[in-house]
C-alpha cells in the first residue's frame, strides 16, 4: 500500500480523523497525479468533478513535499471565498492531523486590502472627515489591529481606497511610519513562511511586476511550486494582467486628490480635465457599448486627431507630476510633502499608461473601448490593451521559472478534446514546454439514478423575437411547476434575466431571488432557506452556487452559452484563428460554450444524495453536428425531449 493510500483509503487517515470522509477513487487518482508532478518538475493539468474532494486531493501531496524538500509553495484561488475556506478550515485542520509537518502558511493580499497609516494622517486633515462617525471609528481601529487588514471592519467605508496601501504613494523605508506599516509586516511574516495561499489577482500582478522589473521587489516571496484551483480563470486573468487597463475614473481621482494641496493651480487642473473629458467623449457618446478603438477613429485623420488630443494630455499630466515633485521638495509639512510625492508618481505612471492605447492593432495588442452606465447615471469608460496570446508571457514569467505548475478545476476540459483548447492558449502544446501529466476524473456521483436531463425540441432554434421570448418563459414558468419551485434558472444574457424577473413578479407563487437585488452571498442564503425559492441569475452565477439538498431541484439554462459574437475580445481572438487558417468556432467559441456549459450544469448535483432535473432549452443539443460534442462532455445520465418524462422523474422525488 502506497503512502496516499494509507492517507486516503477506506481505512486511511483522513476517514479517521476527518467526520464524514468517504474513500473516492477518482480522489486518489488526483492526489497520485499531483503527487508525480511535484516530484518530477512537471506541470499537471487535472479537472475534478463535483465531489471528487479536489482540495485534499492537492493539499496532501503539497504539504508532504513541501515538508520532505524544505520548498515553498504557491495556492491561488480565483475568489476570496475558496481562499477563506483554504485559510480559515483546510489547511487549519490538516495541519492539525499532520502536527509534525513544517508547514508554515499565510495568507497574503494586495497593498488595497491594508491601511495605510501615512495617507490615514492625509485624510485626518480633510474637512469632510472631521466629525464623520465612521472616519472616527476607523482611526480607533487603526490605534487597534494587528493586521490592519480591512476584512476585520464589520462595516463598508466609503474612502478606502484612499487610506489603503498604494505602491505608488508608498515611500517604503523612507516613510515615518515604516516600523509600524502594516503591509510591510504582512510581507515580513511572509518571508518566514512556506506555503503562500493567494488569489490569482494578486499571482498575475505578481508576475506582471517580476516581468517588468527582473530582479526587483515582488509581491510574492520565493516559490518552487504552484497550485492553481478554479484554474479556469486563469486564461482570463492572465489576458488582463499582461494588458492594460486605463479607465476613465482614475484621472478625476487623481485631479481630486491634488485639489486638496496648497500650491496647486486649479487652472492646471482644469485644463487637464478638459483635455481628459474631450478624449473621452467620442468613446462615451459612441452608439455601441464595447468596441475597437479604430472604430471610433477609423479615417487616418481621425487617429491622428486622437493620438494629437492624447499626446497634449499626456504632456500635462507629465507637467502636473513635475509640479508636484518641486511643491514635496518645497514642502515643510511631512504630511504634504508624503501627499505630493506620492501623487506626482501617481500622475507619472497615469502618463505612462495612455500613452500607449492606440486606435490601430499591432501584432501583439489589440486596443477597445467598453462603457457602462454608473448608478449616478454617469458613463464609465475604459480603454483596454489586450494581447492576442498569453503563452509566451506566461512561458517567460513562470513555467520556464517554476515547472511545478499544477492547474486544478472542476471544469477544465473541453469535452472529448481534452486539454487541448488550454494547453494552446497557455503554451502547454509547444515543443519547448515539458508535456504536463493530466487527469480527469468525474465525479463521483450518480448521475443515472439521481439527474434528468431535458432538452426541448419544439421552442425551435433560440432567437430575440418576442414569440421566442415568450415561448421560452411559458416552458419555464411549466418546469417551475413541476419542482414546485426550488429552481435555478441560468441564463446567457441580463436582457432574458429582466424579461423573467418582470413576468414572474408577483405572479408565480413562490418567492423570487434576482441577481443584483441583493450581494450574491446574501441572495444564494436567502434563496436556500426559502426552500421553495426560484433563483435568477446570469454572468457570475453560472459558477460558485452551492446549494446542496432539496432547496435547489431544477436547474435551468436558457440557451447555450456561446459568447457574444461582437464583443471585440471574441472577435479579435477568432479574426486572429482565421488569419492563421485555423477553424475560429472549432477552436475557440465551441471550448469556451463547452467549459461554461459544464460550469452551469455543475449547479445541480452539489451531495451524493442530491436529485433533479437540467433543462437546456435549446435544440441544437439534437440538431447541430456540434451538439453531440456539448452533450458528451457532461456527465452521464438519462436524456429526455419530453416533459412528461420531467413530470414522471419529480413524481418519484418526494417533496418536503
Amino acid at each position: 500500500m502506497s503512502r496516499l493510500d494509507s492517507l486516503f483509503g477506506p481505512k486511511g487517515t483522513l476517514a479517521k480523523e476527518f467526520p464524514g470522509f468517504v474513500h473516492r477513487e477518482e480522489q486518489l487518482v488526483l492526489a497520485e497525479t499531483l503527487e508525480r508532478g511535484l516530484k518530477s518538475n512537471t506541470p499537471v493539468l487535472a479537472e475534478a468533478g463535483t465531489g471528487v474532494g479536489k482540495t485534499l486531493a492537492y493539499l496532501i501531496p503539497l504539504l508532504h513535499w513541501l515538508d520532505k524538500t524544505g520548498a515553498s509553495a504557491v495556492v491561488s484561488t480565483h475568489t476570496l471565498a475558496l481562499q477563506s475556506q483554504l485559510v480559515e478550515r483546510d489547511v487549519p485542520a490538516l495541519l492539525k492531523t499532520f502536527p509534525k509537518l513544517d508547514i508554515r502558511p499565510i495568507a497574503l493580499k494586495g497593498r488595497q486590502n491594508y491601511l495605510c497609516l501615512q495617507d490615514l494622517d492625509v485624510a485626518a486633515g480633510d474637512l469632510l472627515n472631521i466629525g464623520d462617525p465612521k472616519f472616527t471609528t476607523l482611526q480607533r481601529w487603526a490605534a487597534e489591529t494587528d493586521s490592519g487588514d480591512v476584512a476585520e471592519l464589520d462595516f463598508s467605508y466609503p474612502g478606502w481606497s484612499e487610506i489603503s496601501a498604494n505602491a505608488d504613494t508608498c515611500r517604503g523605508r523612507e516613510c515615518r511610519y515604516y516600523d509600524r506599516c502594516f503591509y510591510y509586516k504582512a510581507r515580513k511574516n511572509a518571508d518566514e513562511s512556506n506555503l503562500f495561499l493567494v488569489n490569482h489577482a494578486l499571482f498575475f500582478a505578481d508576475l506582471r511586476l517580476r516581468r517588468a522589473s527582473p530582479g526587483g521587489p515582488t509581491l510574492i516571496p520565493r516559490y518552487d511550486a504552484v497550485v492553481f484551483d478554479e484554474a479556469h480563470h486563469l486564461d482570463d486573468i492572465a489576458t488582463r494582467a499582461f494588458g492594460l487597463e486605463w479607465g476613465s475614473g482614475r484621472l478625476p481621482f487623481l485631479l481630486a486628490r491634488a485639489r486638496r494641496l496648497t500650491g496647486v493651480e486649479s487652472g492646471t487642473l482644469a485644463a487637464i480635465d478638459a483635455l481628459h473629458e474631450r478624449l473621452l467623449t467620442p468613446f462615451v457618446e459612441a452608439r455601441s457599448a464595447e468596441g475597437f478603438l479604430e472604430e471610433i477613429a477609423p479615417s487616418d485623420e481621425a487617429k491622428k486627431g486622437f493620438e494629437e488630443l492624447k499626446g497634449q494630455l499626456c504632456a500635462a499630466i507629465d507637467s502636473l507630476a513635475t509640479g508636484l515633485t518641486r511643491l514635496a521638495d518645497r514642502a515643510t509639512d511631512a504630511v504634504e510633502r508624503d501627499r505630493a510625492s506620492g501623487l506626482a508618481r501617481v500622475a507619472s505612471r497615469l502618463s505612462t499608461e495612455l500613452a500607449v492605447i492606440q486606435p490601430v492593432r499591432t501584432d501583439e495588442f489589440y486596443h477597445w473601448y467598453a462603457t457602462r452606465k454608473t448608478r449616478t447615471g454617469n458613463i464609465h469608460a475604459t480603454l483596454t490593451r489586450t494581447p492576442y496570446e498569453i503563452a509566451a508571457p506566461l512561458a517567460e514569467t513562470l513555467l520556464a521559472k517554476t515547472p511545478r505548475v499544477a492547474m486544478v478545476s472542476a471544469t477544465l476540459a473541453a469535452g472529448r478534446d481534452g486539454f487541448s483548447y488550454l494547453k494552446a492558449r497557455l503554451g502547454l502544446d509547444s515543443e519547448d514546454a515539458p508535456a504536463p501529466l493530466e487527469a480527469i476524473q468525474g465525479s463521483p456521483f450518480d448521475f443515472q439514478k439521481n439527474c434528468l436531463l431535458y432538452v426541448p425540441r419544439h421552442l425551435g432554434p433560440p432567437s430575440s423575437s418576442p414569440e421566442y421570448t415568450e415561448a421560452s418563459l411559458a416552458e419555464m414558468e411549466n418546469l417551475i411547476a413541476l419542482s414546485q419551485g426550488r429552481a435555478f434558472a441560468l441564463f446567457t444574457s441580463h436582457r432574458m434575466l429582466q424579461a423573467a424577473a418582470q413576468r414572474w413578479q408577483g405572479n408565480i407563487p413562490y418567492p423570487l431571488f434576482v441577481q443584483g437585488e441583493l450581494p450574491a452571498g446574501q441572495l444564494i442564503e436567502a434563496f436556500k432557506a426559502s426552500g421553495r425559492g426560484v433563483l435568477l441569475g446570469a454572468s457570475s452565477f453560472w459558477e460558485g452556487v452551492d446549494v446542496p439538498g432539496e432547496a435547489l431541484s431544477l436547474v435551468i439554462i436558457d440557451k447555450l452559452p456561446f459568447a457574444t459574437p461582437d464583443s471585440p475580445p471574441q472577435r479579435a481572438r477568432e479574426e486572429r484563428i482565421q488569419a492563421e487558417s485555423g477553424n475560429a468556432f472549432a477552436m475557440h467559441s465551441l471550448p469556451q460554450a463547452t467549459l461554461r456549459l459544464k460550469q452551469g450544469f455543475g449547479r445541480l448535483l452539489r451531495t451524493q444524495t442530491d436529485r433533479g432535473v437540467v433543462a437546456i432549452l435549446d435544440e441544437r443539443l439534437w440538431t447541430k453536428h456540434y451538439g453531440k460534442k456539448l452533450l458528451a462532455a457532461l456527465p452521464d445520465c438519462p436524456r429526455t425531449d419530453t416533459i412528461d418524462a420531467v413530470r414522471e422523474f419529480f413524481a418519484t422525488t418526494v417533496l418536503p
